[in-house]
């Protein structure tokens, strides 16, 4: 179970904290089966207004609802097709009875809107979840008023310490720098907390766009722009590269 059993896509996953360093963030992922768009209308109308509710009242940074890309509009029985990203500024927060903020939902929706959460509740089953726990390195992001295209990064790198330090020093002011010619509003990269072992990669970066031509085309290459190569040491620190590179888009998220 790599990381390839995940995901994900994005809103503004870094809008709420694009300032600062060392956040929290888990990932929920999800299979869901049946009618697609009844539980996309449960998440990104009803269940983030409970979410919004939760930011406002300051027990959660920040919330997002977020969908896999297949271009093939195949859903295999191996693929979670939904994540959710919940943020906090730390451990304990994070862990907090008030971060489960979907066990205020009857406090939150009216009456009648609770009433068509069970309807649409009834033409779609989750039929597997996994959550995971990360812990920001360094990150940045161009505040963007909409919905994002983007990808994370999976490794195991051989040298995690030395993996993390280039990415710091290195790459994290390349993008900075070139984020223009890019057409990257968002990149970052973070270490797992939990689970962790041989069946999991250690860390994660991520590559966020506007639109998913900005990212494909990123894929391809940027004509004119190289990379700084030969002052890198990922061959060593990373000699096996990455494991998994999914692509995601947003679907819903709180504000901040």
């Amino acid at each position: 179970m790599k990381n390839n059993i995940f995901f994900l896509a994005l809103t503004l996953l870094f809008s709420v904290s694009y300032a600062q360093e060392n956040f929290i963030f888990s990932i929920h992922a999800v299979q869901i089966e049946g009618d697609l768009e009844a539980f996309e209308k449960v998440e990104s109308l009803y269940m983030q207004k409970v979410a919004q509710a939760a930011v406002d009242n300051g027990d959660i940074m920040g919330w997002s609802f977020n969908k896999t890309i297949h271009l093939d509009n195949i859903n295999d029985e191996e693929n979670y097709n939904y994540t959710f990203i919940q943020m906090s500024p730390n451990i304990e927060m994070l862990l907090s009875e008030k971060s489960n903020w979907w066990m205020n939902t009857a406090a939150i929706l009216s009456a009648d809107e609770q009433k068509e959460v069970a309807e649409l509740s009834k033409k779609f089953t989750w039929k597997k979840d996994v959550r995971v726990l990360y812990h920001t390195e360094t990150s940045f992001w161009d505040e963007y008023d909409g919905a994002v295209a983007f990808q994370f990064n999976f490794a195991s790198p051989k040298n995690l310490d030395g993996f993390i330090a280039e990415n710091k020093s290195l790459w994290g002011p390349y993008f900075q720098e070139n984020k223009a010619k890019l057409k990257m509003i968002g990149w970052g990269v973070a270490t797992k907390i939990h689970p962790q072992g041989h069946d999991w990669s250690s860390v994660v970066t991520w590559d966020i766009f506007k639109n998913l031509a900005d990212l494909y085309q990123y894929r391809i290459g940027v004509e004119g722009l190289t990379y700084p190569l030969e002052a890198s040491k990922m061959a060593i620190y990373n000699p096996d590269g990455f494991e998994d590179r999914p692509i995601h888009i947003g679907l819903a998220s709180t504000k901040n």
